[in-house]
């Protein structure tokens, strides 16, 4: 429906330029927004983006805070297979959500996190999994690995005293995972500092 609000859509142009299926989100009165989108090995695809309330494809979410993000999968024909979201009580996942998969059908996940117009921090839910935000004056990153079928694997997060926001996800046929982003003041990955 969409009526003036902003939806998100998934759509499938063949190699002679004819659209083959479309999905959209149906919910009235909310907004969506699908970011980034990877292939599955089996011709299936994962998409990441940020909602408020998101109704796709008989999977109903609405945001555990402000906005929160999500990851979903579709088959080959386009019909969603499940939707995951994660998030806190801030605004999850603003325009930065990548996704990547692996030859093993696993999806890889960077967000951002974090950011509270009131200046309060605010942790976010991976399934069962808490990250803490670092910072009180923006956003913070996240990775996360689910599997094919929607299991949440890990989840590691990044971030220091400003900003830091992931911009772009890939991942080798080991299961390495790269990551590219920026951030503002210092910033922590793992063992790593940058400033």
């Amino acid at each position: 429906q969409g009526a003036g609000n902003q939806e998100s859509f998934i759509t499938h142009i063949d190699g002679g330029g004819a659209f083959r299926w479309l999905r959209n989100s149906e919910t009235f009165g909310s907004a969506s927004e699908a970011d980034s989108i990877a292939r599955s090995p089996d011709g299936g695809l994962f998409v990441s983006g940020e909602f408020i309330n998101l109704t796709i494809g008989g999977f109903t979410n609405r945001a555990n805070g402000i906005v929160d993000g999500y990851l979903l999968r579709t088959t080959p024909s386009g019909d969603i297979s499940w939707v995951r979201t994660m998030g806190g009580a801030g605004f999850d996942g603003t325009g930065k959500t990548a996704v990547a998969t692996d030859r093993q059908g696993n999806a890889y996940l960077a967000m951002e996190y974090g950011f509270q117009l009131n200046a309060n921090a605010t942790n976010a839910n991976f399934s069962a999994t808490t990250v803490p935000q670092r910072t009180l004056i923006g956003t913070d990153a996240a990775v996360a690995r689910y599997g094919a079928d929607g299991d949440f694997h890990w989840v590691r997060d990044f971030g220091g005293n400003g900003s830091d926001q992931p911009a772009a996800i890939a991942s080798d046929p080991a299961g390495n995972v790269f990551v590219g982003g920026n951030f503002f003041g210092t910033s922590h990955l793992g063992p790593f500092s940058i400033s």
